[in-house]
């Protein structure tokens, strides 16, 4: 099925269930919307967001899951600090054995 393919990130787990759903809802795409109310159609290197982070809240429901880019930096920084996903990226790219560059 195609909205198996959505990733998600780093070991969070929501429900086959749930997923099934958003993906649904959401028709596959990213839910995000524009300020002139334009919605983003794109369907390239989506995953599943906890619209509350997994860390602030317990077991993910429809409601607060939403279909997003892979690569949403803002998101992240909005939830958890740009500091902190700044530390984060840096471990990582040093765990993966590249240069631990400065993020921004």
């Amino acid at each position: 099925m195609a909205w198996a393919k959505a990733s998600l990130p780093y070991g969070s787990y929501i429900s086959a269930a749930v997923r099934y759903e958003v993906w649904d809802r959401d028709e596959g795409m990213r839910a995000f919307v524009s300020t002139t109310g334009r919605r983003g159609r794109s369907r390239y290197q989506v995953q599943f967001h906890r619209l509350h982070p997994s860390g602030k809240v317990g077991s993910p429901n429809v409601d607060a899951i939403a279909i997003r880019s892979a690569q949403n930096l803002h998101a992240a920084e909005q939830d958890y600090r740009r500091e902190h996903v700044a530390r984060k990226i840096v471990e990582a790219r040093s765990q993966r054995g590249e240069k631990p560059d400065t993020v921004r």
